[in-house]
C-alpha cells in the first residue's frame, strides 16, 4: 500500500519537521514529564481507511497531526494541573515509570469525533480517528478531554479498540460473567442475527477493496480454535476470534499461581498474545502459555481444552494426540 507522493511530503513537512506544532508539543510533554514521545503511525492503513472521507488529499496529514497535536496540549494542561487532577496524574507516573517511554497509537473507530485509552495491553495511549473528514478543534478537544481523564478506569474488552460496541457489528462478543462464589462463568444465551444463521451462497471473488478490514472480519463466525502442546511446558492457542483469546488471557492471568521458591516471586505461567501482521491495529492470533524455568508447576492442556467448551462454547471438531481443533457456528452477542 503506497502512499501518495503528496502524503509523504507532507508527513515530512507537517509531522516530521522539528518546526511544526506537533514537533513542539512532543517536545513539550517531555519537557515536563522528563520522557520521550513515540507516535509512529501506519500511514499506508489509514489512509486505506480514510481516503474517501478527504477530497483533498492535502488536509488529510494536517488533519491527523491536528489530533495528535490537541490530545498532546491537553494532556500537557491535566499533567501541569496536578493539584485538580492528582489521582490521575499519579496514574500516568505510573504507567511511564513501566515503560520509560510514552507511546501514542493511532487507530480507527466508528465513532463521529476522535476518542482516546489508555490500552493497558500495550502499554500506550490510543488516539481513535473517527471515519470523517476533518473536524474543528474545539470538536476534537470536547471529544478527547474526557476520555483521557477517564481513560484508566476498568474497561470492558468489547470497549476498547475496534471492539467496542460502536464500532463493531452486533456479533463481536459474548456477556460472560463470573459467579464469585463458585468461580464458573456463566455464558447469557446469545442473540443470534440472521447474518449468523443463513449465509449467503458465494459464487464470485470479491472485491478486496469492498471487502471489509481483517479486525471486523475475525469477528464473523464461524470462529475457529486450535489448541497444540507439542513442546514440554509450552500450550499454544490458536483462535480465528481475537476476544476469544483475549478473555483466556485475561482469566488464566487472574488465576496464576506465584513461584513461591523463586527469591521474586515470578508468576508461574507466562502468557503472551501473539500478534496478526495483517490489519490496521493489534489483532491477535494466537496465545502462547509457558512455565518458567525449573517451575515445580505441571501445565497440560486439558484445562484450556475443557475451558473453550463448556465456558465459550466452541465444539470439538478433531482430536489427535495433543492437537485440538475447535468450531463455534454462532455468533456472540454484543
Amino acid at each position: 500500500m503506497a502512499l501518495p507522493t503528496r502524503l509523504k511530503l507532507d508527513i515530512r513537512d507537517q509531522w516530521a519537521n522539528e518546526a511544526c506544532e506537533l514537533q513542539k508539543a512532543f517536545r513539550q510533554i517531555q519537557q515536563i514529564i522528563g520522557t520521550e514521545v513515540e507516535c509512529a503511525p501506519d500511514w499506508p492503513l489509514l489512509w486505506t481507511e480514510l481516503k474517501s472521507f478527504f477530497s483533498e488529499p492535502s488536509t488529510f496529514i494536517p488533519s491527523v497531526a491536528s489530533v495528535i497535536t490537541i490530545w498532546c496540549n491537553s494532556f500537557c494542561e491535566f499533567v501541569r494541573d496536578e493539584q485538580k487532577e492528582q489521582k490521575w496524574v499519579e496514574q500516568v507516573e505510573n504507567v511511564l515509570s513501566e515503560t520509560n517511554k510514552l507511546r501514542i497509537s493511532v487507530e480507527i473507530a466508528r465513532k463521529e469525533f476522535p476518542s482516546t485509552i489508555w490500552a493497558e495491553e500495550e502499554r500506550a495511549f490510543i488516539v481513535f480517528l473517527p471515519k470523517s473528514g476533518p473536524r474543528v478543534p474545539s470538536d476534537i478537544a470536547s471529544s478527547i478531554r474526557p476520555d483521557m481523564l477517564g481513560c484508566f478506569k476498568p474497561l470492558d474488552l468489547d470497549a476498547i479498540r475496534h471492539f467496542s460496541a460502536e464500532a463493531l457489528p452486533e456479533d463481536s462478543w459474548a456477556n460472560i460473567e463470573v459467579d464469585s462464589t463458585t468461580g464458573s462463568a456463566q455464558e447469557e444465551p446469545a442473540r443470534v442475527s440472521r447474518s449468523a444463521v443463513v449465509r449467503p451462497i458465494i459464487t464470485t471473488l470479491p472485491d478486496i477493496y469492498i471487502m471489509e478490514r481483517p479486525d471486523f472480519l475475525t469477528l464473523k463466525p464461524p470462529y475457529h480454535l486450535t489448541i497444540s502442546s507439542a513442546f514440554q511446558n509450552i500450550i499454544r492457542v490458536q483462535c480465528s476470534h481475537p476476544p476469544t483469546l483475549m478473555l483466556l488471557e485475561k482469566y488464566l492471568k487472574k488465576w496464576t499461581k506465584r513461584e513461591l521458591n523463586h527469591r521474586k516471586q515470578l508468576p508461574a505461567a507466562l502468557l503472551t498474545l501473539k500478534e496478526s501482521p495483517f490489519g490496521l491495529g493489534a489483532i491477535y492470533t494466537a496465545l502462547e502459555i509457558k512455565l518458567q524455568d525449573s517451575s515445580s508447576y505441571d501445565s497440560t492442556p486439558m484445562f484450556v481444552v475443557s475451558f473453550v467448551q463448556s465456558m465459550l462454547g466452541y465444539t470439538l471438531t478433531r482430536e489427535d494426540n495433543a492437537y485440538w481443533a475447535f468450531k463455534r457456528e454462532t455468533a456472540f452477542q454484543s
